[in-house]
């Protein structure tokens, strides 16, 4: 008989559960893609001696990955298809790079009024400065890889800055830039 561990009989294959090799979508190196199992599980709540079934279902989707198995719990998404499942919970890392870019970028994180009408202003003026950057990044055509968005602001405070300078100054556009160009290495941080 084969060894038992921790009292549960061995797996055997027929009984495992069989999992999906998904594509996510498609990276630097090649298509982004794992092992996935998905199954409907109901919430338990309550203590450990008195836990009982709510009527909430949602589907626990698990990623095996080398040397790693992630969870995922997705309510909301009853109507949605497998490969919708997986897409969905690897957003995560998208909404991560709008955090880090925004407070980084944009000052979300910036924010010491006192009240809730000032916070909502700041958080809504951010996010308007994000949507336009984002909207500025991806109008710069198909014919090349889009630039980051820190690329994004930079040729756009750099635009502004020129603009101006032909405003106020008599000067060519070529001058102008070279103006603002040097102006902004010299006095922020700013790079081209």
């Amino acid at each position: 008989m084969p060894p038992r561990r921790n009292g549960n009989p061995p797996a055997d294959r027929a009984t495992r559960p069989r999992l999906d090799r998904i594509e996510w979508s498609e990276g630097t190196k090649g298509p982004l893609a794992s092992l996935f199992w998905r199954g409907r599980v109901r919430v338990v709540e309550g203590a450990k001696e008195r836990r009982y079934a709510t009527d909430e279902v949602a589907w626990l989707l698990l990623e095996k990955r080398p040397n790693e198995l992630k969870a995922y719990l997705c309510w909301g998404l009853d109507g949605a298809g497998y490969e919708e499942l997986v897409t969905t919970a690897h957003l995560r890392s998208t909404v991560e790079q709008f955090h880090r870019e925004a407070k980084q970028m944009l000052g979300l994180d910036q924010f010491e009024g006192r009240t809730w009408k000032g916070w909502h202003h700041h958080v809504t003026m951010v996010l308007l400065a994000y949507a336009y950057l984002a909207l500025s990044r991806a109008q710069q055509g198909d014919t090349h890889p889009l630039p980051t968005l820190p690329k994004t602001a930079n040729a756009l405070v750099l635009e502004m800055a020129i603009q101006r300078l032909l405003r106020e100054y008599d000067l060519t556009r070529p001058r102008a830039k070279r103006i603002a160009r040097t102006m902004l290495e010299e006095f922020t941080t700013w790079e081209d």
